[in-house]
């Protein structure tokens, strides 16, 4: 008899799926039992045994289901991922048809333009540079004699005025050099006194003999020759005399006036800026007297001073550097000093009207004018300046020399022009245009409009021709473009939400940023206005 396959309802005592081959007196053989992937598909019937085998009705014997063990769950577990498969599959599909249909027929894009009025004033181009302050007349003092210093009367800070004692000098050889000058000088006195005795003696004697040539014993020749050479000796003896008076004059003058210089006294009017010597220092002398200034702010002098005035000064526009002894600066007077880029130097003018603030004074704006303009420049690492001097309208007694002085030279001026921002300013084939809007509102489409233009500084370029001063111009322009599928929207599976897209870009480039809201992700693409990537919002 053949034998039978038959599938048991309940698994076999070992643990098995319970199929087995069956003999006819219902034993098993082992050796008949087919491998796992033999089996039945879970979906086909169960093979039963043939009428009137024993295990029949335990085939037939109910309606409770068949057991399919772990084999079978594996397989319903791969039938369902290859659902899910179909569904991604789907909403792939679905994903671009949408795109493809919203982007044909639900976009569109918008010039959203910023405006600007243009308006009718005054524009300025001016040259900046900063620089310092200055006095006009510094007066560095120094003795005129060398020795120790003594009674110094001043300190920093001092008002002084011209004549002023400053300190003096201690030289105890002053008072010798003048006592010999004066006995030199005496002696080169009584030097002429005799000389002029000896020369009236001299003229007295060829008197004589002259009028002795008429008498019974007349001089002779010889005699009188003899008694003119004797005159004409006491004439020269007489005038060397006077020459060794006039020099021994001159080194007691001389003498004199060291003596006097042992007092040092201020030379001009101002305030003291230094004072670089104390009580018992050793000063150097031998110096001159003379005032000036460097800047052309003011006037200056030069002279040898009076006898009274016995103090050595040179004056200066420094700020007081000097290690004179006492340093003396006219307060009334100040300038200023300003660095200017070799590119901007070509259009300073001298008379040029300037502004200047100073880091100090926040809340102080001078006037002046540019008073000189250094013809030749300072090469600091191959950055190359020009100086520029700048006098003020007002002295003003706040402002100090030293400080920092910032300076806007006025190189050029236009009054009632037409202004309008220099972004709205644009060239093609090198004409000059602008476009126009209707109105502030930033939206329509703009005009292009030729124009003239003028003077232009950092902000502003004037107009001379092509508009009145009232039309709004556009500076800047945005694009912003808006996509969408033009229905209610569309779910994926575990994905919640319809689907917008809105593309905006700024400028002119020709790039794009898009940025998705909903349950979508952000995207930027394109060169100009694109919107960074990041997680769905």
């Amino acid at each position: 008899m053949p034998l039978k396959r038959i599938r048991e309802t309940d698994a076999a005592p070992d643990g098995s799926n319970g199929e087995t081959d069956a003999t006819p007196d219902g034993s098993r053989d082992e050796s008949t039992v087919p491998e796992a992937e033999e089996l039945q598909e879970p979906d086909e019937a169960p093979i039963a045994a043939e009428p009137g085998s024993p295990d029949r009705a335990a085939v037939e014997g109910g309606p409770e289901k068949v057991s399919r063990g772990p084999i079978a769950r594996r397989r319903r577990s791969h039938r369902t991922s290859k659902v899910w498969i179909a569904l991604a599959a789907l909403a792939a599909v679905a994903f671009i048809v949408w795109r493809i249909v919203g982007a044909s027929t639900g976009s569109g894009s918008t010039a959203q333009y910023t405006a600007s009025q243009a308006e009718k004033g005054m524009l300025r181009v001016t040259v900046d540079g900063s620089g310092f302050v200055y006095a006009t007349k510094t007066a560095a003092v120094s003795p005129r004699v060398t020795g120790t210093v003594s009674g110094l009367r001043v300190s920093v800070g001092s008002v002084v005025r011209t004549g002023d004692v400053l300190f003096h000098v201690v030289n105890e050889d002053l008072e010798s050099a003048k006592a010999q000058a004066l006995a030199a000088y005496r002696k080169a006195k009584q030097g002429v006194y005799q000389a002029e005795l000896a020369l009236i003696e001299a003229k007295q004697q060829l008197d004589k003999l002259q009028d002795a040539q008429d008498s019974p014993n007349p001089p002779s020749d010889e005699d009188i020759e003899e008694a003119e050479m004797r005159v004409d000796s006491a004439n020269e003896g007489l005038m060397a005399a006077k020459e060794s008076r006039s020099a021994d004059y001159a080194a007691y003058e001389k003498a004199v006036q060291d003596s006097n210089s042992r007092t040092v006294r201020s030379p001009i009017n101002g305030v003291v800026s230094a004072v670089n010597v104390s009580n018992g220092d050793s000063v150097s002398g031998g110096g001159s007297s003379s005032g000036g200034q460097s800047g052309s702010g003011g006037t200056s002098s030069s002279g040898s001073g009076s006898s009274g005035s016995s103090g050595a000064s040179s004056s200066s526009g420094s700020t007081g550097s000097s290690t004179a002894p006492v340093v003396v600066t006219h307060m009334q007077s100040m300038y200023a000093k300003i660095t200017v880029n070799e590119v901007d130097v070509s259009s300073v003018r001298r008379g040029q009207k300037v502004t200047v603030t100073f880091d100090a004074l926040p809340d102080l704006t001078v006037t002046g004018k540019v008073s000189r303009v250094s013809p030749s420049g300072n090469n600091n690492s191959g950055v190359v300046t020009f100086d520029v001097e700048i006098s003020f309208d007002v002295q003003n007694s706040r402002v100090k020399p030293g400080m920092t002085a910032s300076a806007s030279i006025v190189t050029a001026l236009a009054r009632n022009a037409v202004l309008v921002p220099n972004s709205a300013v644009q060239t093609s084939d090198g004409q000059s245009y602008v476009r126009v809007l209707a109105n502030a509102s930033g939206t329509g489409t703009p005009e292009q409009v030729t124009v003239v233009t003028g003077l232009a500084n950092d902000t502003m370029t004037q107009i001379k021709s092509g508009l009145n001063g009232h039309e709004y111009v556009v500076t800047g322009q945005r694009m912003e473009q808006t996509t969408s599928s033009g229905g209610s929207g569309f779910s994926f599976p575990g994905m919640g939400g319809q689907m917008r897209s809105t593309t905006r870009s700024s400028g002119s480039g020709s790039g794009s940023g898009t940025r998705s809201t909903g349950s979508g992700t952000n995207s930027g693409s394109g060169s100009s206005g694109g919107a960074p990537s990041g997680p769905p919002q």
